[in-house]
């Protein structure tokens, strides 16, 4: 309405038809839009996030304008992170608790040196399936970190229980690894082969059919596990005693009084002697 009388409303403005959103979103009463992109390769888009990242910051938005991660992505990087920290832990229990069990600082870290190993499988096994280290995989390498340290433990203390006996070093190293090379190979098989109904869909999926539905959110545990697992072993065998030997020759160098043996010989009791001058009983012996 203005003062000559009623107008029509195209006087005013000029309109047209034109698509526009199905819905208007908004986020702490903001409107937001919400761009969705993804990878050819399963599982990089998590790894191309520190790359995306970068290239915003370059762009420049006009005021008023801002940029940010969804929820699920950041609730994805939150989890990283935890996963992280409870890895370093759990690597703290371990060498705590094996060091109240040896009385040892020295022989938990050879021990835990085993960890290292099986992360070389951890990460050839990724390569060649395509997969990335995902918050599930990084679940499996917190159990494998407590899995592969069983191995060197009872190698470790096979070979501390035959220096205790009197043993030289390298004889013990050399007979406690052959003693537990048996036992240590079947505990690694039968674990290795009990993850297989996990890991088999990534290495054969025309055979056990792809890995999807809830079995997506398992398998990649035992993938970890089944990866890891040979090579630690493996590696365990060889090198282990190898970093024991060149940890107590340390020992020795920069500790001397610590070259002595961890048990003393004890010598057979003998009775006393007889006092000088003292005659010697003699037991009488009925007739």
């Amino acid at each position: 309405f203005t003062a000559a009388g009623r107008q029509p409303i195209g006087a005013l403005a000029n309109f047209q038809t034109a698509r526009g959103p199905r819905s208007i979103e908004r986020e702490d009463r903001r409107p937001k839009l919400s761009i969705t992109a993804n990878t050819t390769i399963p599982g990089a888009s998590f790894r191309m996030m520190g790359q995306v990242r970068e290239h915003l910051a370059d762009i420049p938005l006009p005021p008023g304008y801002e940029w940010s991660f969804d929820r699920w992505t950041r609730m994805g990087s939150t989890d990283f992170a935890s996963a992280g920290f409870a890895f370093a832990f759990a690597l703290l229990l371990i060498y705590l608790i094996m060091v109240a069990l040896f009385e040892s600082f020295l022989h938990p870290a050879v021990i835990m040196c085993a960890i290292p190993f099986s992360f070389i499988g951890v990460a050839v096994t990724l390569k060649l399936t395509g997969q990335t280290l995902g918050n599930t995989a990084m679940l499996g390498v917190v159990l494998l970190a407590g899995i592969v340290v069983n191995n060197a433990i009872v190698l470790i203390a096979q070979v501390n229980a035959h220096r205790r006996a009197g043993m030289s070093r390298d004889d013990a190293l050399v007979l406690g690894s052959e003693h537990r090379l048996r036992p240590v190979m079947m505990t690694a098989l039968t674990t290795f082969f009990g993850l297989m109904p996990l890991a088999a869909p990534y290495f054969l999926p025309s055979v056990f059919g792809s890995v999807d539905g809830r079995a997506a959110n398992w398998a990649p545990i035992g993938l970890v596990l089944a990866g890891g697992l040979p090579t630690s072993t493996v590696l365990t065998l060889l090198l282990v005693p190898t970093i024991y030997a060149v940890a107590d020759d340390l020992r020795s160098f920069l500790w001397p009084f610590t070259t002595r043996p961890r048990t003393e010989e004890i010598a057979p009791s003998l009775p006393p002697s007889p006092a000088a001058g003292a005659e010697p009983e003699t037991a009488a012996h009925p007739a």
